[in-house]
C-alpha cells in the first residue's frame, strides 16, 4: 500500500473517531442513527474523495466502536459490508456516470450546476440504498421496530443531510488546497460491459425494495436476500471507469465561490432551523419523545434548506449560463492568438455570436472582443507590411554599407619614406564621413578626409558624390584650391536639400615631404612638431556645396613628423554626463602616445575615445587618417 493511500485511510479514520467522541462526550450519540448522528455522513463523503481507502478508514473506526459497544459479529459483519458499499458507491457513481458523448470526467468539484446536481443525486441514491440495506439487516437480526417505526426515514435523513454537509466541506477544502484525491484506473477494454452494469444496478435496487415488502412473509430467507443484494452491489462496484480523468491543477470558479457562500448560509439555516424545530416541536406538532423531536428537527431542516436551495440553484444556473460560460468562452480567446500570426477572427465570431445580441455587459464585451480582434488583425497586417518594408530597407542598408566600405581604401601603402593609416566607423549602417588616398603621380599622393551634413543614406550619397568629384579633378593635375573650387561648383548644382560637406585635402610629395593643402571648413588637423602636437594653421575657407564660385586658398609645409586628420565625431563624442571629448582632450591624448606606428596611434586614440563614451551610444560618424614621415 502506498503512503498516499495510507494517508487517506488515516484521515477518514481520524475524522470518524473525532465526530463519534464529540457525540459521546456531549451525550447525544444514539445507536444506528435513530437520533442525530453526523458521523453517518462520513462514509459517503470520505468515499467520494478517497475511494475505497476512505471507506476502509471509516469502516475500521465503526468496527472498533461497534466492538466497544458490544455488538455481535452477526450485525457487525453485514453492517461493515454495507458501510464499505456506502463509501465506495458515490466514488464509483461520480466517475462512471456521464453522457455517452463525454470523453472526460473531472475530479469531485462543485464548479458548475451539472456537478452540483450530480453530487446531490449521488448522495441521494447512496443514502436511500444505504438506509434500506441497514433497515433490512436490522429486520433480520434485531427487529428495527424495537428502535423506532420510522427508523428508515431517520437513517436516510441522517445519512443524506450530513453527507451533504461533509461532502461540500471536503470537496471545497480539497479543491482550494489542491489536496491529492484518489483517482480511479481507466479501463477502456471493459467498456462493452456498461449496459450489463446498468441492468445489474436496476435489478439490485428492485430486489432491495421488494425485499422490504415481502420480508415479513419469508423471514427465514432474510440473510440470503440481504447477502445477495450486498454481493450484487459489490459486483456493481467493479464497474470500469472509461472516462479520462482531468488531473490538471484545479482552478476556483465563480460558481464555487457562490457555492461556498451558499454552504455558509446552509449551515446557518441548518443550525437555526434545527434549534427552532427542537424548541417549538411540542407546541407546533405535539410531539414529546426525544426521537420524534429529532425526526421533526431533521425534516424541518431539510424543508427549510430545500426552500432555500431550489431558488439558489436557479440563481446559480442563471449566473453560470449568462455570466460564467461567456466568461469561460472569452478566456479561451488566447488559443486563437499565435505569435507573428493573425487572430482567427472567424472562430472568435463563431464563439461570440451567441452573445453579441444580449442587451447587457456580456453583449457589450462580446462586441468589444470581436472589434478588438478585427482591429488587431488590421494592425498586424499593417505591421507586417511595415516589417517587410523595414527588412527591405535594412537589407538595402547592409548592401549600402558594404558598398561604402568598398569605396574606402584599406590597402595602406608600405613605403620607406612615409606611413599612412585610416579608420572610419559610421554612427548608423552608412554615414557621411569618408577618407581617401590615391596616387596622382609617382611622387604625389592625395589625402582626403571629409564629413558630409546629415547621417545615414543622404549623407552617404553626398559623400560618395564628393569623393568621386575630388578624385576626378585631382587626377587632372590641379592644386588643392582649384580642386575644391571645381568640386564646390558641382556640388552646388541641383542641391535642393542644401547639403554641404566639410573637407580637408592635401597633396603630399613622398620624396620632398612637401604638403600642399586646402581646408573647406573642416576641423584643423593636428601636427607633431618638436615632440608635441598642436593644431595646424591654415586658411579658413567655406564648406563645399553652399555657394558657387567661392575661392579657396592653399598652404604649404614640409611634414617633419606626423599629421592627424579627424572628423568632429572624435571631438564631439559625448559621455553620460553630457560633456564633449573636445580638441584639447585629443591633443592631450596623442601627446601621451609614444608609439610612432600610425596604426597603434589610431588604436590608442580610439581606445581613449571609447573609454570616454562608455555606456553611451555613438552619436556621430568617426573617422581618422594619420600620415607620418619616416625619418
Amino acid at each position: 500500500m502506498k503512503i498516499f493511500h495510507l494517508k487517506h485511510i488515516i484521515v477518514s479514520f481520524s475524522l470518524f473517531i473525532v465526530v463519534y467522541l464529540f457525540l459521546d462526550i456531549s451525550n447525544t450519540h444514539t445507536p444506528f442513527g435513530v437520533g442525530l448522528n453526523p458521523y453517518l455522513g462520513l462514509h459517503s463523503s470520505m468515499g467520494l474523495l478517497f475511494g475505497v481507502y476512505g471507506g476502509i478508514g471509516t469502516v475500521l473506526a465503526n468496527l472498533i466502536i461497534g466492538f466497544k459497544q458490544g455488538y455481535a459479529s452477526t450485525i457487525l459483519i453485514p453492517y461493515s459490508l454495507i458501510n464499505i458499499m456506502a463509501s465506495y458507491l458515490p466514488y464509483k457513481l461520480w466517475y462512471t456516470w456521464g453522457n455517452s458523448n463525454d470523453t472526460k470526467q473531472s475530479i469531485p468539484s462543485l464548479s458548475n450546476i451539472h456537478n452540483i446536481i450530480k453530487f446531490i443525486l449521488i448522495l441521494m441514491v447512496t443514502s436511500i440504498i444505504y438506509s434500506l440495506l441497514v433497515s433490512l439487516m436490522l429486520d433480520i437480526n434485531i427487529d428495527r421496530y424495537q428502535y423506532d417505526s420510522l427508523f428508515t426515514l431517520k437513517y436516510l435523513l441522517n445519512t443524506f443531510n450530513f453527507s451533504f454537509i461533509f461532502g461540500v466541506i471536503g470537496i471545497t477544502v480539497s479543491n482550494r488546497l489542491n489536496i491529492g484525491l484518489e483517482l480511479p484506473t481507466i479501463n477502456i477494454k471493459r467498456k462493452y460491459l456498461n449496459k450489463l452494469y446498468k441492468v445489474l444496478f436496476i435489478v439490485t435496487s428492485i430486489m432491495l425494495i421488494l425485499s422490504l415488502i415481502i420480508f415479513p412473509k419469508y423471514q427465514d430467507l432474510g440473510n440470503y436476500i440481504l447477502y445477495s443484494i450486498i454481493i450484487f452491489l459489490l459486483v456493481y462496484l467493479t464497474k470500469p471507469v472509461i472516462f479520462e480523468i482531468q488531473k490538471k491543477k484545479y482552478q476556483i470558479s465563480i460558481i464555487e465561490d457562490l457555492m461556498l457562500f451558499f454552504l455558509v448560509l446552509t449551515l446557518i439555516l441548518f443550525s437555526i432551523s434545527g434549534v427552532f424545530a427542537y424548541l417549538t416541536s411540542l407546541e407546533v406538532v405535539g410531539v414529546s419523545s426525544s426521537l420524534q423531536i429529532e425526526l421533526f428537527s431533521l425534516l424541518f431542516m431539510d424543508i427549510i434548506v430545500t426552500i432555500f436551495f431550489i431558488p439558489t440553484i436557479l440563481i446559480l444556473n442563471y449566473v453560470e449560463k449568462e455570466i460564467v460560460k461567456p466568461i469561460i468562452v472569452f478566456s479561451k480567446a488566447t488559443k486563437y492568438v499565435k505569435t507573428d500570426e493573425k487572430i482567427n477572427t472567424d472562430k472568435i465570431i463563431e464563439d461570440y455570436s451567441k452573445y453579441i445580441n444580449k442587451k447587457n455587459e456580456i453583449g457589450t464585451l462580446s462586441n468589444a472582443y470581436i472589434k478588438i480582434a478585427k482591429d488587431i488583425n488590421k494592425y498586424i497586417l499593417n505591421l507586417q507590411k511595415i516589417t517587410k518594408e523595414q527588412e527591405r530597407i535594412q537589407t538595402e542598408l547592409k548592401i549600402a554599407e558594404k558598398i561604402q566600405k568598398s569605396i574606402l581604401p584599406i590597402n595602406f601603402p608600405k613605403n620607406n619614406n612615409y606611413q599612412l593609416y585610416a579608420y572610419s566607423k559610421p554612427a548608423k549602417e552608412v554615414g557621411g564621413d569618408f577618407y581617401d588616398f590615391f596616387n596622382i603621380d609617382d611622387e604625389t599622393i592625395a589625402i582626403i578626409i571629409a564629413d558630409a551634413s546629415g547621417k545615414g543614406i543622404p549623407g552617404a550619397l553626398f559623400s560618395v558624390k564628393t569623393q568621386a568629384l575630388i578624385k576626378s579633378f585631382a587626377n587632372q593635375g590641379n592644386n588643392p584650391d582649384e580642386i575644391l573650387y571645381k568640386t564646390n561648383n558641382q556640388l552646388c548644382e541641383n542641391n535642393e536639400e542644401s547639403m554641404f560637406v566639410t573637407l580637408w585635402l592635401g597633396l603630399y610629395n613622398i620624396n620632398s615631404h612637401e604638403l600642399i593643402y586646402s581646408n573647406a571648413g573642416h576641423n584643423p588637423p593636428l601636427i607633431k612638431e618638436k615632440d608635441n602636437y598642436h593644431l595646424l594653421k591654415s586658411e579658413s575657407n567655406l564648406v563645399l556645396g553652399v555657394f558657387e564660385d567661392i575661392g579657396y586658398e592653399h598652404s604649404k609645409i614640409i611634414l617633419e613628423d606626423t599629421l592627424i586628420l579627424y572628423t568632429d565625431g572624435i571631438t564631439e563624442a559625448n559621455n553620460k554626463y553630457g560633456k564633449f571629448y573636445q580638441t584639447d582632450n585629443l591633443i592631450k591624448t596623442v601627446n601621451n602616445i609614444h608609439s610612432k606606428n600610425v596604426k597603434e596611434i589610431t588604436e590608442d586614440i580610439m581606445r581613449d575615445v571609447n573609454k570616454f563614451m562608455v555606456d553611451i551610444e555613438q552619436f556621430d560618424d568617426i573617422t581618422l587618417l594619420i600620415l607620418s614621415n619616416k625619418k
